[in-house]
């Protein structure tokens, strides 16, 4: 008997950061379960090399991501009847029946709006580029999330980078230090994507305006390099990549298994996971250098089986004085907020299940594996392996 051969599947993609390698690690979770050979095209082509490449693979589907498509390369017609995915697109460029994954913006919006009124700011801002869809739908979102809340947002935009040129107007780079000057104090500041948060952040700092106790700054993607080389570190809202490659795979895997879906099951969503809380909304009563530095430490070594010992040796002041500080500024202690980093990060393994569950606790900087599922347990109610069936991706 011939063995079957293996369904080809054509990934195309124009974004080059680290969103994209999570994104294919979801695509790739999907695509080996069902034993499908997928290729990955690293450069966005021209509509006619388009049409050599599907000419050369025959794929039994395409999955088109393109968020930063500014020619307008991936439309419908250049794919033909192939059955296609798209990931991150501007749905204006797409037929009403198109298969279609893209982000939650609601999600994302409401998300920093808490961020933002939980810390009880002034004003609210949004930077983002002018034209670009999902730029214009996640200010539209974030606006909508706060006038339900009786407040309203000063937004800038400022062109998108045109290909082959970094230059940013003198001009424009004017108008931003009178926008950012002009906001009530203090303001929370969402920005369209993490780059744009570091260059809001930067313009900041040359004009003298303190990150985070005059503009609290969060950015969207949680680009890691980006974030944690930025000063002050950025904090950032973290969309779920994984399931996002994830539910193309899917989505496109229904349409080669069934044939035509019903319009409704055309579109899926993929949300926001959370904040990675950084220094840029860190946000401190009456804010102490020492207590920043700490808790900042306890972000970056929680894990790695840090203790309060560690933290009060890098402040240079006795433990007591330490303590007392940190739980008058933080609310609560230096134990605490280690526990907290850990276990945040216990159920964004958890969550992923990939992940074996009794590697977690060393990853995590707990003692024992049976120390976590019992602590678990108290603060979920349910175990682990419970919990990772209900909130798994």
């Amino acid at each position: 008997m011939t063995k079957r051969a293996a369904k080809t599947v054509l990934v195309f993609h124009t974004s080059v950061r680290s969103s994209w390698s999570e994104m294919l690690g979801g695509l790739y979770r999907f695509a080996h379960r069902h034993g499908w050979n997928v290729q990955v095209i690293e450069h966005e082509p021209e509509r006619a090399t388009i049409r050599d490449l599907l000419a050369f693979w025959r794929p039994a589907g395409v999955i088109a991501e393109c968020g930063m498509d500014e020619k307008g390369v991936f439309r419908p017609d250049v794919f033909g009847r192939i059955p296609t995915v798209y990931l991150s697109c501007d749905l204006s460029r797409l037929k009403p029946n198109s298969l279609r994954v893209n982000h939650d913006s609601e999600s994302l919006g409401r998300v920093a709006a808490r961020e933002f009124l939980s810390l009880g700011l002034a004003s609210f801002a949004y930077f983002g580029f002018k034209g670009v869809f999902w730029s214009e739908e996640r200010a539209r979102c974030y606006q909508d999330a706060l006038r339900l809340n009786g407040r309203e947002v000063s937004v800038f935009s400022r062109r998108f980078f045109e290909s082959g040129s970094r230059k940013i107007d003198k001009g424009m780079h004017k108008a931003m230090i009178r926008w950012l000057t002009s906001l009530s104090k203090p303001c929370g500041l969402l920005a369209a994507n993490d780059l744009l948060a570091v260059e809001a952040m930067s313009v900041c700092q040359t004009v003298g305006i303190d990150v985070p106790n005059e503009i609290s700054v969060l950015g969207i993607d949680n680009d890691e390099i980006a974030c944690e080389n930025a000063t002050p570190t950025l904090s950032s809202i973290r969309p779920n990549f994984e399931e996002a490659g994830f539910l193309a795979a899917q989505l496109l895997g229904d349409r080669l298994e069934k044939g035509r879906l019903a319009p409704e099951d055309a579109r899926l969503l993929f949300s926001a996971s959370g904040i990675v809380r950084r220094q840029s909304t860190r946000r401190l009563p009456r804010a102490n250098s020492e207590i920043s530095k700490a808790m900042e430490i306890i972000r970056l070594r929680a894990c790695d089986g840090l203790k309060p010992h560690q933290v009060f040796s890098e402040l240079g002041c006795s433990r007591r004085l330490a303590e007392m500080r940190f739980r008058e500024l933080a609310g609560h202690s230096v134990q605490d907020e280690i526990t907290a980093v850990r276990f945040r990060r216990v159920k964004e393994l958890l969550a992923r299940e990939d992940v074996p569950i009794d590697s977690i606790s060393s990853r995590c900087g707990w003692k024992s594996s049976a120390q976590l599922r019992v602590y678990f347990r108290s603060v979920e109610g349910v175990s682990m392996r419970t919990w990772r069936k209900l909130n798994q991706i």
